[in-house]
């Protein structure tokens, strides 16, 4: 199969400026008078802008491949798997409402087809998509079948597989080689151009990488000696600290005394008006008061009277 399709690649869409995504030989069931092995072939062109088309592609002789008919994804309205939980290589397609009827060679090559069938037709389709029914949701796989040109147009060695590359891809790819004043059949002089860049850009990145180690130690001496002026902060706040500490317990020991002397002041205060008022009380008594007091006779009223 994978021989086919390098020639079907090189003989009929290469000419064309197309690439083939998929390929599936078919028969067709519906017409029984010509039920000729028949290649359905999904393509996409290498210009702008993209146009995926399918192709009915038959082998006239040995070795001589020709177009039969062609339509445009968009003209695809139904994709009908037939039966989704048998193996069967049977499949119909509806195309600008007219059904085809395919048997494909065998159920992988029908899968794999319906596959690319599928996504492409999500990727280049935002509206009016075909309805895919009676198969699975189909799975992004790795698909085989998209095929190089090689100079020796006898061998097979020119077959790779490689998934097909996007609309932005294909720019970009482009934009390089304009960049390098280069067209794409000069790929040697091409891997030479990006060689050189990469090796550029490699001695961009080691010398990158060197100065950001230089700053990378800078910072970490940096880091260093914050790490000291916290380590001399943490031993100054320490000593306040103590400091505070010891102011502390001097106002406690201030206010310990101030209370202690506001007690003595007041007993001073209360014992000063004590020893007044005996003072006055003293200062009163005369010398006669004595003496009656001295020669009373308790059994005299008189003489208590003056007591």
């Amino acid at each position: 199969m994978r021989a086919i399709i390098s020639d079907l690649q090189r003989a009929v869409f290469q000419v064309a400026d197309e690439r083939l995504v998929a390929v599936a030989n078919i028969v067709r069931v519906d017409n029984k008078k010509c039920r000729k092995p028949t290649f359905l072939c999904l393509a996409v062109t290498t210009d702008q802008p993209i146009a995926v088309r399918l192709y009915f592609v038959r082998n006239e002789k040995e070795g001589c491949y020709k177009k039969k008919r062609q339509f445009t994804l968009r003209d695809v309205k139904t994709v009908d798997g037939i039966n989704p939980r048998k193996l069967t290589p049977e499949f119909d397609l509806v195309v600008d409402d007219r059904l085809f009827r395919f048997c494909a060679s065998t159920t992988e090559e029908k899968d794999s087809f319906i596959k690319q069938l599928y996504k492409f037709a999500n990727k280049y389709l935002p509206i009016q998509k075909p309805d895919f029914v009676n198969i699975p949701i189909p799975v992004e796989t790795p698909h085989i079948a998209v095929v190089a040109e090689h100079v020796d147009g006898d061998t097979d060695e020119g077959l790779v597989d490689y998934q097909p590359i996007s609309a932005k891809e294909e720019v970009d790819f482009r934009r390089l080689l304009a960049r390098a004043n280069l067209t794409i059949g000069e790929a040697d002089k091409f891997a030479t151009v990006l060689t050189s860049q990469l090796q550029l850009l490699d001695g961009a990145n080691i010398q990158s990488i060197m100065d950001s180690e230089t700053a990378v130690n800078d910072l970490i001496g940096l880091v260093e000696d914050a790490l000291e002026e916290v380590d001399f902060l943490d031993k100054e706040l320490d000593s306040f600290d103590q400091l505070l500490y010891h102011v502390r317990d001097s106002v406690e020991l201030i206010e310990e005394k101030d209370s202690l002397g506001c007690v003595e002041r007041k007993n001073t205060r209360i014992l000063k008006d004590f020893l007044s008022e005996l003072v006055t009380t003293v200062d009163i008594v005369s010398d006669d008061h004595i003496r009656a007091l001295q020669s009373a006779n308790l059994s005299d009223p008189i003489s208590i009277s003056r007591c």
